[in-house]
């Protein structure tokens, strides 16, 4: 994966015969329209656990829409960002906060101090040749875990990473979650809101939120049709400072 690892995905995408939309990725990514393929493939693999790993490595969510085709939408953060819909309390039927603060365990979630990506591959030796790794000394975000009581570490690896451009936007990407308090907010919405799907990024105004302005992106979805309602939840964006 090297420089446009969302070209990449379509380039797989292509050469399998899977049929993709990418109107949702980030603009970002879509501007860039040069691109290195270095990854190398030792053996066969399923398609979809090498489309797993690229995922978690550009933060790009993969679903299977209601056409058929395969969707995509890499994580923006907020200052980026493109808002697919506004909520605010009249248009709720049900609202609950959630929120996870460092240093606790409400959610299963990956936190850390330390997060290291192994990547360089050498099949001739079987062995990891370097990595990118972001502490306490390198990423105030890490330190920020750190005085949280966070002692815990991450360690990835990727044999598909053949340069240090990419392993470092993989690192950021865990980074960004694992070092951060998560928010999340769950509401049940009148049946207008059936367009929104998932990996949208929803502008939620209500009073327990303390700002007008908070962008969560849509990580699951529930329809209850006799009801004519539908019950979302959302998880806020989150912001990548080193």
């Amino acid at each position: 994966i090297s420089e446009n690892p969302v070209q990449i995905l379509e380039d797989i995408f292509n050469q399998t015969g899977i049929t993709f939309r990418q109107d949702h990725s980030s603009s970002t990514q879509v501007d860039v329209q040069s691109h290195h393929f270095q990854c190398y493939f030792a053996e066969r693999d399923l398609v979809t656990r090498v489309l797993d790993e690229f995922g978690r490595v550009t933060a790009t969510t993969l679903w299977l829409g209601v056409s058929g085709m395969i969707n995509m939408r890499t994580y923006q953060e907020s200052g980026s960002v493109t808002t697919d819909a506004i909520i605010t309390t009249s248009d709720m039927f049900g609202f609950k906060l959630m929120t996870n603060p460092l240093g606790t365990s409400r959610f299963i979630t990956d936190k850390a101090r330390r997060i290291q990506v192994d990547y360089g591959y050498d099949f001739q030796e079987n062995i990891y040749k370097t990595h990118a790794t972001a502490d306490i000394n390198s990423n105030s975000l890490c330190d920020s875990a750190n005085a949280s009581g966070v002692e815990t570490e991450i360690i990835r690896q990727s044999k598909y990473i053949m340069e240090a451009d990419t392993a470092s936007y993989y690192l950021g990407n865990i980074v960004r979650k694992a070092t951060q308090d998560e928010e999340f907010v769950e509401m049940v919405l009148p049946m207008r809101y059936l367009g929104i799907e998932l990996a949208d990024v929803i502008n939620v105004r209500h009073p327990m939120l303390v700002s007008s302005d908070n962008l969560y992106q849509v990580i699951n979805v529930g329809h209850q049709y006799l009801k004519g309602r539908i019950k979302v939840t959302g998880a806020r964006l989150l912001t990548l400072s080193a």
